[in-house]
């Protein structure tokens, strides 16, 4: 997932998610399969997003980019030095912008993209609830809170006005379309095009 993403997973305001539906050679299809590539309900998935391994002279991990946040130890419990903990992250896919001496007390690396997160390290686990299928253009406003897209009315939001208006509705739809297409671009998926979704609704549960 992308750090905003992230963000709102871990706030608990994303409990919602839309994938095109695609076929085999990735274009986007008109017909939906009978079965979902990212499970039924019940099944639970696991989240990449970006990180790096840490390691301080006694103390070595997982550091996640969006807050900061430090845990996830490696999976090989008994490290003793500093240079054991260095090679351990290289050989489990780490790299580093300079290799450190023995008495270092923090290994400097790079942030890693989410796509090289294994799943060890992953630290938010999503339990399927719920799926079905829709075209992009379906979506509710209330659907779209769901999926993690802020209000865009300060102080004033949807509680304020005694409910989702037609006004709440349209804006949040064209927010929505707005933050799909900078993820799909000008192709088949883009929304436009309306193309079939894969609806996914999920909760956090504990790895």
């Amino acid at each position: 997932m992308s750090g905003a993403l992230v963000r709102a997973v871990l706030a608990g305001h994303k409990t919602q998610t839309r994938r095109p539906i695609r076929d085999r050679w990735g274009e986007s299809q008109p017909l939906p399969p009978h079965r979902c590539p990212f499970g039924v309900p019940g099944d639970r998935l696991w989240v990449r997003e970006t990180w790096r391994p840490f390691c301080m002279r006694w103390s070595h991990g997982v550091e996640y980019r969006e807050d900061r946040e430090q845990g996830r130890a490696f999976p090989r419990q008994d490290i003793t030095s500093t240079n054991e903990c260095m090679d351990l992250i290289l050989a489990t896919g780490g790299y580093f912008d300079g290799v450190p001496d023995v008495d270092a007390k923090f290994i400097n690396h790079r942030w890693r993209p989410s796509i090289h997160m294994p799943r060890w390290a992953s630290r938010i686990t999503l339990e399927v609830e719920r799926v079905r299928v829709e075209r992009v253009q379906d979506i509710t406003g209330a659907d779209v809170l769901a999926e993690g897209v802020s209000q865009p009315w300060d102080g004033r939001g949807i509680e304020a006005a005694g409910g989702m208006t037609q006004e709440h509705e349209t804006v949040l739809r064209a927010r929505f379309r707005a933050v799909w297409d900078s993820i799909y671009g000008e192709g088949p998926c883009r929304s436009e095009a309306n193309p079939w979704v894969w609806v996914v609704d999920f909760r956090r549960v504990a790895p």
